[in-house]
């Protein structure tokens, strides 16, 4: 569910009145996206960063998540506070991380550096695997789940309601594929979705969301970024959006990070079918804002449907 879009003179009177002093907004978010903004405040003499969420479920999801890791790992921001505009429209602040976005400044290392970067990044993620859990899908900002009795298959299905209607509502080119993909889905999620164990996934792991900085003149991974899509989950789900974004345009990566992550991806069934899955997602949207990544995500259904 959508919620207000707040202007930046909106949230700056907002945040001043709720702070009780002036602050200072500067964007620096991707806002075209449309599920949050995001901005560098300062308060006095503290710099933060502010996220202000468009839709439901983003926030519950990234405060539950660093609620959990912020005791335990070094490599992903600190929630500072978080609350509600008029009593729904959520909102968080961030300590700021130090380093760059990965993907900005692979072009400027070598094949070397980026492959170390990325088996950096799977031993990262198998610290957040290690974290178990006794529930599959989505949960409150206290860590509590919003499914009763979730199975893993329930919960993708919940997770999967929005792409759902738009596939089966939305025109669009290759509307029918679509659909049949989703048909084909359906038909092989129970076979598919079962005897896996639910631990801590980010469920949007690529380098778009990792950060990096020098270190006595070598590059190395800094902090790992956003968690609005964070839950208990199937691990192979984090292995998709790499397997989409990252493993496809750099060779020797895919090696890497499973090096790092300690093993292989696993069931290649599984694997598949989360794969197929967020290509259809990916479409569902592509088609009017990136022609690039909807050509790519028909490729995929194409060569594995």
């Amino acid at each position: 569910m959508s919620v207000k879009r707040y202007t930046v003179e909106e949230l700056h009177r907002l945040m001043s009145i709720y702070f009780k002093r002036d602050i200072q907004l500067l964007p620096i978010g991707n806002h075209e996206l449309r599920r949050h903004q995001v901005y560098r405040i300062t308060i006095g003499e503290a710099s933060h960063i502010f996220k202000y969420y468009y839709q439901t479920g983003y926030a519950n999801r990234e405060i539950a998540s660093l609620s959990l890791l912020n005791p335990r790992l070094d490599f992903v921001p600190r929630l500072v506070d978080h609350g509600t505009f008029d009593e729904n429209r959520e909102w968080i602040l961030l300590d700021i991380v130090k380093g760059v976005p990965f993907f900005k400044v692979m072009e400027e290392m070598t094949p070397r550096t980026v492959n170390r970067i990325y088996y950096e990044m799977g031993e990262r993620l198998k610290t957040m695997h290690d974290i178990p859990f006794d529930f599959f899908g989505d949960w409150s900002s206290e860590g509590r789940p919003l499914l009763e009795n979730p199975t893993l298959e329930k919960a993708f299905w919940h997770h999967a309601q929005r792409i759902e209607s738009l596939v089966e509502n939305r025109d669009m080119p290759d509307v029918d594929l679509l659909k049949s993909l989703l048909e084909s889905l359906r038909a092989s999620s129970k076979a598919v979705l079962k005897k896996a164990s639910p631990v801590f996934c980010h469920n949007d792991y690529n380098a778009r969301n990792i950060m990096v900085a020098r270190k006595k003149g070598l590059w190395q991974l800094s902090a790992v970024l956003d968690f609005e899509q964070s839950m208990p989950f199937d691990r192979a789900f984090d292995f998709v959006h790499l397997t989409l974004y990252d493993f496809h345009h750099h060779p020797g990566a895919e090696e890497a990070f499973y090096r790092g992550y300690g093993t292989t991806p696993g069931d290649p069934d599984r694997l598949r079918f989360y794969l197929l899955y967020q290509a259809m997602k990916i479409a569902t949207w592509a088609y009017e804002v990136s022609p690039d990544y909807y050509d790519r995500a028909l490729k995929i259904i194409k060569t594995h449907l």
